[in-house]
């Protein structure tokens, strides 16, 4: 969508060149200001992508660590043993 954007501006700042037949350091401004803009669009669509992209970060961060994994985890150092059978042991005669 910006790349149709910045062909109608180039074609709005090359018209009036061709249709007065202006000197050639017109032609040269007016592909320097649509540089300029197209630099502008690429430095804005960056940026807005990286601010989107660390609020997903920060969003994910924050869920992490308020959601309890590490209880399921077990991340203790803790002796490691069987998990208790609810099984019940077997009667004794």
């Amino acid at each position: 969508m910006w790349q149709a954007g910045l062909g109608v501006l180039t074609v709005l700042l090359l018209v009036p060149l061709a249709v007065e037949k202006m000197a050639s350091f017109m032609l040269q401004e007016a592909l320097v200001v649509t540089l300029l803009v197209a630099i502008l669009v690429i430095v804005v669509l960056l940026l807005v992508v990286s601010a989107v992209l660390f609020q997903a970060g920060i969003q994910l961060a924050v869920f992490w660590l308020t959601s309890d994994t590490g209880r399921f985890g077990k991340l203790s150092h803790g002796p490691v043993r069987a998990p208790d059978s609810i099984i019940p042991p077997p009667l004794q005669r």
